[in-house]
């Protein structure tokens, strides 16, 4: 159903525009299962927001959605861009932030250049509880489930993102990583070489809060 929903719903965005003083939105609601969809169908990077809200809690959590066929033709600060608009937007339409609790992210390659997985890659090997010969945690970090959270928080990985929300008053930090994935990449000027076993993905679940705690 939802990805019947989801083509239905790039076909409804297909005007949207990007133009240097203004970006279209398309909003879409689906009732019976309690989501919205915003979507921006840029040329060789069109993102969707689907906020979920649970009927059980007045929270509301943002998934953001790409197409896994091909990674996004366009800069991570333009792509930041179109982020921008989306969150203006749907922070217009709800009636309190503070019920805008987490954002959650799959892959984490967004762009041909694979940045932000190159950024996650790069701090964890870098770290001396990481070993790249045998691509797994050592010493204390080994038992530490909150290895890559704590990772990706204190490193600032996400920095653009965080950014984001910040200029609304609100924190991003990342709560839970999941679906780790270790293999081999060549990132050279980072010291990182295709025999070194490393972090390449994952999906990860940030938490919003305020930053006056209300």
């Amino acid at each position: 159903m939802t990805k019947t929903f989801l083509f239905l719903f790039f076909s409804i965005v297909s005007s949207a525009v990007f133009a240097d003083e203004h970006i279209e939105i398309s909003k879409q609601e689906d009732p019976e299962f309690g989501e919205t969809f915003y979507g921006i169908n840029y040329p060789g990077c069109p993102i969707v927001w689907r906020l979920d809200r649970s009927s059980e809690n007045p929270s509301i959590g943002i998934k953001e959605t790409q197409s896994e066929k091909s990674p996004c033709k366009i800069s991570l600060d333009q792509q930041m861009r179109l982020r921008s608009a989306l969150l203006d937007r749907v922070l217009a339409d709800l009636k309190d932030k503070q019920y805008l609790q987490a954002f959650s992210w799959g892959k984490l390659p967004r762009d041909e250049k694979n940045e932000l997985a190159n950024r996650f890659t790069i701090a964890a090997s870098k770290s001396p509880q990481w070993d790249k010969k045998t691509g797994k945690k050592v010493g204390k970090a080994a038992k530490d489930v909150y290895y890559f959270r704590n990772l990706v928080n204190r490193e600032n990985i996400f920095s653009e993102l965080t950014s984001l929300f910040a200029a609304h008053n609100l924190v991003l930090r990342a709560e839970d990583m999941e679906m780790i994935i270790v293999g081999h990449v060549d990132i050279p000027e980072a010291g990182i070489i295709k025999k070194d076993t490393v972090p390449i993905d994952c999906s990860i679940l940030f938490l919003i809060t305020r930053k006056d705690g209300k």
